[in-house]
């Protein structure tokens, strides 16, 4: 048997639709990395997108590529933006699937990039990246991000409580419900004394429109999307940059709260960066 055939294809082990995407997303990178002049540079992501064997990801890649290359451009620039406020800060990226940003990028501003996702995805990746050579530290934690107290137990681990982190949740809270992200948002401010949040997020509308997109090509997957963010600003979130994807699909953003400050009243697709100045002990 072929490595393609041992280390790459959805039925090992990687067969859940959610998990799949990763295939997907990759698939978008290796696409626009083959233009003449593309807006991102992945040497990787052929490799991953190649190992998928399912003309539904592949129709996929090339129906939402664009929207899934925008929100890498816009995370990429927010990432080393955060990186740039902080001293060697913890980057935690939650979802990880086949996200290749220590390999592309320069991250040797941060102490440590600590991934999670499901044990199939990261095994996969592992294989397929064995003989890379990162920017900066990887450590590779098998989990699944709702978990949250074996989450909070992973993130104190690794000392995420003594210092500043950057989380880095790309292509996952679309496809969490509401109170899964309030959850969530709710753990990561409990658990990091000082954070900033980077994300892709959707409104409810578009999550129900790209739901029938995937199932039309045959490759259903559970969307939901957001209302609002008012779940994240809870638990003392602060929308800090919101970049609106070229091809969002809904209307106004900022609609003034009742202190007179901008609030994130209306999800429109798009990267958000918020910050936590400092979660309760």
């Amino acid at each position: 048997m072929t490595e393609r055939e041992t280390a790459g294809r959805l039925g090992d082990g990687v067969a859940d639709a959610v998990q799949a995407t990763a295939y997907l997303a990759a698939a978008c990178r290796a696409r626009e990395a083959a233009r003449a002049q593309p807006r991102l540079t992945d040497p990787y992501a052929a490799r991953f997108a190649s190992l998928a064997d399912q003309p539904a990801l592949h129709r996929l890649a090339s129906s939402a590529g664009e929207e899934v290359v925008a929100r890498t451009v816009l995370l990429d620039r927010l990432l080393g933006s955060a990186l740039s406020q902080w001293e060697q800060p913890l980057v935690v990226n939650l979802g990880a699937g086949f996200c290749t940003r220590p390999y592309r990028l320069d991250l040797s501003a941060c102490r440590l990039v600590l991934e999670v996702d499901a044990a199939p995805v990261l095994a996969v990746k592992e294989r397929v990246l064995a003989e890379e050579k990162a920017s900066c530290p990887v450590i590779r934690s098998p989990g699944d991000v709702t978990r949250l107290p074996e989450l909070v137990d992973l993130l104190a681990a690794h000392g995420a409580g003594d210092g500043p982190t950057v989380v880095l949740t790309e292509g996952l809270l679309p496809y969490l419900p509401e109170a899964a992200v309030t959850q969530l948002a709710e753990a990561l401010a409990g658990a990091l004394p000082e954070a900033i949040w980077l994300a892709d997020v959707v409104s409810t509308s578009s999550a129900a429109g790209m739901a029938q997109l995937a199932r039309t090509a045959g490759a259903a997957v559970p969307l939901y999307g957001l209302d609002s963010l008012a779940g994240c600003e809870a638990h003392g979130w602060q929308v800090v940059d919101y970049r609106i994807l070229p091809v969002a699909r809904r209307g106004p953003l900022g609609v003034p709260g009742r202190g007179g400050g901008p609030v994130s009243s209306q999800v429109v697709d798009g990267v958000v960066a918020l910050r936590h100045p400092r979660a309760p002990r």
